[in-house]
């Protein structure tokens, strides 16, 4: 919530003339409603549900795309915030050790109060409603650093430099344990998944 995802995965997309989606905006498609909707008739939980769904649908769909050769990434996914709350997500985006390809995991971290002046009072998140905002602020933040490859912190930046940070750290990424020249360097070009606080 309020990192400025969105905004980032198009400015690196346009970078790296690769595809970008928002996972929110696709869950409203293939649900035929809002998310604020959804919330409200089928509660959290199968929000959740739903949410993997797509998200696993949509890392899929950038795993097995064939990237141009000058391109890292084929398909750039905004996820929502809460979206790495959902055990099967987490499975999705951090794979057992040694599974590939795998996407490339980047948090673009928010700190609450940045986070809130970004997003005032949107209606379309339903998060902003819940008096334990903090707590959960926080739970995602953890959630996120524990599957994340790569830690942008975005207060006070603008998409511009964000996404400038993200291409370099991705061009410069090998997995932990990695040797220099390892061979599954063709990871890096098989999807990006970003994220929002």
């Amino acid at each position: 919530m309020g990192a400025g995802k969105s905004t980032v995965a198009r400015a690196l997309a346009g970078r790296l003339k690769a595809t970008w989606v928002d996972s929110d905006a696709e869950i409203e498609r293939v649900a035929g409603a809002s998310i604020p909707e959804l919330f409200v008739r089928d509660g959290e939980p199968a929000f959740r549900d739903l949410e993997h769904t797509v998200v696993a649908g949509l890392i899929d769909q950038g795993l097995r795309a064939d990237p141009a050769p000058s391109a890292p990434a084929t398909l750039i996914i905004a996820l929502g915030g809460g979206a790495a709350m959902h055990a099967g997500t987490r499975r999705a985006l951090r794979p057992p050790d040694g599974a590939t390809p795998r996407p490339l995991v980047v948090h673009l971290k928010v700190g609450l109060d940045a986070a809130l002046a970004r997003v005032g009072d949107d209606a379309n998140r339903p998060m902003l409603a819940d008096p334990d905002l903090p707590r959960i602020h926080a739970e995602r933040m953890s959630g996120y650093d524990r599957i994340a490859d790569l830690v942008v912190g975005t207060d006070g930046r603008t998409a511009a430099d964000i996404a400038d940070e993200v291409l370099r750290s991705v061009l410069d990424w090998t997995p932990s344990g990695a040797p220099e020249h390892w061979p599954g360097q063709t990871m890096v070009r098989k999807g990006i998944p970003f994220r929002d606080s």
